[in-house]
């Protein structure tokens, strides 16, 4: 029997209530993973009615001195990018809600940044070409932004893990090929990690973010921001027979895309899967889906019931 998670948060902008009085509930399901020069916060608050705007205070100590960019639309649930770290440093940090310009802090609280000392840095392809990954059991990490003119970034062997530490990945600048993808899984056990996928001003039809094709086993996608604005692009798309563990969590999911095909089939989505392994389980948990032009999860499956 397939077993399926499926966990979704549609967030809107609303006016609701913070009181210290609900502090305890604020900083809820808090969820951090660290780069080497970078790391990604989310929270939520324990109480669904409950929105607000946030930031995160952090720095080397208690008094801080550095901040995240506030967020622009009150919400349920917050995703925050940290950069221009230091490897191998413990650091301070406080989450912030902000609710009809009242503050609610959290307690300070530690990560330490990860020093990756043996992953294979990955920097910009001098002509825009894609970058392979074909180093089994690797971890690849980014040490600059990266900008593609089609395709970005293809892994090709399995067992790569892809730290993106902060730095953002722009796909298809200047292509009007189809089916231009950010980053490509075309072998198993492929985890994609903290950053950001965004698609450039060109790309023909069906392009996406962030995908897989083949034998799609063990995928983790976390701590990410990504986001599409071509004809029918998906943000995130695992076709041709995804199997086995699929775990897509804590990610920002962004799509301005105002044209598509048809809506009958294959219609649009922020995330796209085809589990028709007969064993495949498949969690989808605390994403921010924001916007979308049409549905925001589709599962083709072969499971006779969800």
């Amino acid at each position: 029997m397939k077993k399926i998670i499926v966990s979704i948060m549609l967030l809107f902008s609303s006016s609701g209530l913070l009181s210290q009085a609900d502090i305890d509930s604020t900083f809820d399901s808090i969820w951090l993973h660290s780069g080497r020069t970078s790391a990604v916060i989310y929270w939520q608050f324990a109480d669904i009615s409950k929105e607000a705007e946030s930031y995160v205070e952090y720095g080397e100590t208690e008094d801080y001195g550095s901040r995240t960019e506030t967020t622009s639309e009150a919400r349920r649930a917050q995703l925050h990018h940290i950069t221009g770290l230091k490897a191998g440093q413990q650091y301070h940090y406080r989450l912030v809600a902000i609710e009809n310009g009242r503050e609610t802090k959290s307690e300070d609280s530690t990560f330490t940044t990860n020093n990756y000392s043996n992953a294979v840095e990955i920097t910009n392809s001098p002509d825009g070409s894609v970058i392979t990954l074909g180093q089994a059991n690797t971890t690849y990490i980014l040490a600059e932004d990266i900008t593609a003119n089609a395709n970005a970034i293809d892994i090709t062997a399995e067992g790569v893990t892809l730290e993106l530490d902060g730095h953002k990945i722009q796909f298809s600048r200047s292509s009007d090929e189809l089916y231009l993808t950010g980053v490509l899984i075309s072998a198993p056990n492929a985890i994609v990690y903290n950053g950001r996928i965004i698609q450039g001003d060109t790309g023909g039809g069906y392009s996406y973010a962030i995908g897989s094709r083949g034998e799609a086993n063990g995928i983790e996608f976390a701590g990410l921001y990504v986001g599409v604005n071509r004809p029918n692009a998906y943000p995130m798309n695992l076709f041709r027979n995804a199997q086995n563990i699929i775990n897509i969590h804590h990610n920002y999911l962004f799509s301005s895309v105002s044209e598509i095909e048809s809506r009958h089939y294959p219609g649009n989505d922020l995330i796209r899967i085809d589990a028709s392994e007969e064993n495949a389980e498949v969690s989808v948990h605390h994403n921010l889906l924001t916007e979308g032009c049409h549905r925001g999860i589709s599962l083709l499956s072969a499971a006779k019931s969800l």
